[in-house]
């Protein structure tokens, strides 16, 4: 299994939420009004996606073999790679924050909770096409056939734990219902 596919492929299904988050923030925030179980998902989702799935590989896995094979931990790309992930889990962690809220009816808490979760999303996709652009290549070249086998093993390994813990089907469930959910629901 190619390791750095494995990252792609999530990263396509990490855009495909994002755009539909967008669409629904967007509603939300020129109505007025906001789908609360919708976006309780959306941020599940994302949560599930940097906590469990994705970042566990890019940053436990990835970046330490990547060091481990002479790239400095403060060299711009795993530096912006651990930093950007670092600052998506605070504004996630916000945003949960003011959904309860919202939930809980403090409606001032709307415009905050859309703040966040759209700073949240132009995060991701920075840090998506950053990695894609210089971290993805600079595993492709730095690393050895054997690295990228040991790598596939840990990320097996994490897909493993996920689905025996029931998230991997929870987020593909809610990544199909997200995108398949019309725009005014």
């Amino acid at each position: 299994m190619e390791t750095i596919e494995v990252l792609e492929r999530e990263h396509r299904t990490a855009r495909l939420v994002a755009s539909v988050a967008r669409r629904d923030l967007g509603h939300a925030a020129r109505t007025g009004v906001c789908d609360r179980r919708r976006v309780a998902e959306l941020v599940e989702f994302f949560l599930s996606f940097s906590a469990w799935c994705h970042g566990p590989k890019e940053e436990r896995l990835l970046a330490t073999l990547l060091h481990r094979h002479g790239l400095a931990r403060e060299a711009p790309a795993l530096r912006e790679l651990v930093v950007g992930h670092e600052g998506s889990r605070i504004l996630l962690d916000s945003a949960g924050d003011w959904l309860r809220l919202l939930t809980a009816g403090a409606e001032s808490a709307l415009q905050p909770l859309l703040y966040d979760l759209e700073l949240y999303l132009d995060e991701l996709e920075r840090q998506m096409a950053d990695e894609e652009a210089l971290v993805f290549p600079l595993a492709q070249r730095r690393l050895r056939p054997g690295d990228l086998e040991e790598l596939g093993r840990a990320f097996a390994a994490v897909a493993d734990e996920e689905r025996a813990a029931g998230r991997a089907a929870r987020r593909e469930d809610l990544a199909r219902r997200l995108a398949a959910a019309p725009a005014d629901a």
